[in-house]
């Protein structure tokens, strides 16, 4: 069982580390990294405040997330030859998807419904906006790399939303049949 209290606590201390790592960045004269890592920080912020929504371990997963992302921002893994681009994309956008699955069948219930692969389709067209979304702000901001890099960094952002689709539906069709002991909270 997870202790809630250290692991929120551990939580606000990465957001807190990101937040002062951010301006120490800009002030070393890489705004770029510094405008991501307060991003990132600002997104961390938001989903702890907001904890009460989503259960522990997609909190876990969002927070996962952000460090991970920190730590390319902060180690400059994001050109390496690894594939620690993709993956985070892939991770990121699975973690995302489920917070916001997990919202939209619980608070606004928006999934009502809907079957399985209605919840798959749904989450890959939310992740592909989400991922667009995000590359333009990577051109906004002069980080975005060549065509290649950009489609590539889309089909993992396609493959977490549709990963996180179809755990999300294979969750929602075992609590309507009684197989899973809670469903998305209603407000």
């Amino acid at each position: 069982m997870i202790d809630h209290s250290l692991w929120r606590s551990a939580s606000w201390l990465v957001v807190a580390g990101l937040a002062v790592a951010g301006p120490y960045a800009v002030f070393a004269g890489d705004a770029v990294e510094g405008a991501s890592l307060l991003g990132v920080a600002l997104l961390g912020g938001l989903a702890l405040h907001f904890q009460h929504a989503l259960p522990s371990t997609i909190m876990l997963l969002l927070i996962g997330a952000a460090a991970v992302n920190a730590a390319g921002y902060v180690l400059g893994l994001w050109h390496d030859r690894t594939l620690f681009d993709e993956a985070v994309h892939a991770f990121t956008t699975f973690a995302g998807m489920l917070a916001l699955l997990w919202v939209a069948a619980g608070r606004t219930h928006l999934l009502n419904g809907m079957s399985a692969l209605g919840i798959v389709a749904s989450a890959l067209f939310a992740g592909l906006v989400l991922g667009l979304v995000w590359e333009g702000f990577e051109w906004i901001i002069g980080i975005i790399g060549n065509r290649r890099d950009t489609l590539i960094d889309l089909a993992m952002d396609s493959i977490g939303a549709v990963a996180a689709g179809i755990l999300f539906g294979i969750y929602q069709a075992r609590s309507l049949t009684g197989g899973s002991r809670t469903a998305p909270a209603r407000p």
